[in-house]
């Protein structure tokens, strides 16, 4: 059974991260900020994980929070060129366990590789 979402112990700005489009042979590397906030009255001890292909990175790999307390996640993004990421959306998410909780924040980005450079 899920929990209820006002029983959720952290919250995330923004919900969702977006690396945006990328066009060209370019390098695709970018970093984002998420933030977190302990919504809980409890101190959250948790661990990061990233799902989907390996092109994004989050950092630190686990956090403490007490209660009211906020921290940021950075979320990097090293797609490489042309031969080493091809084409194509890719997306996964970013996830955070906090004792038996599993909260998640998407990640998504598009390459078009058929652009100029």
């Amino acid at each position: 059974e899920l929990p209820d979402a006002h029983m959720t112990p952290l919250t995330f700005d923004p919900a969702s991260a977006s690396f945006g489009f990328w066009n060209g042979n370019m390098n695709v590397s970018d970093s984002l900020e998420i933030w977190v906030k302990n919504v809980s009255n409890d101190t959250q001890s948790c661990s990061v994980a990233v799902t989907g292909p390996a092109i994004v990175s989050a950092s630190p790999s686990a956090f403490s929070l007490g209660s009211g307390e906020t921290t940021s996640l950075t979320l990097l993004l090293e797609a490489g060129r042309r031969d080493q990421t091809g084409s194509g959306d890719y997306t996964g998410d970013v996830e955070v366990t906090c004792d038996s909780t599993l909260l998640r924040v998407p990640w998504w980005v598009r390459i078009e590789r058929q652009g100029a450079p």
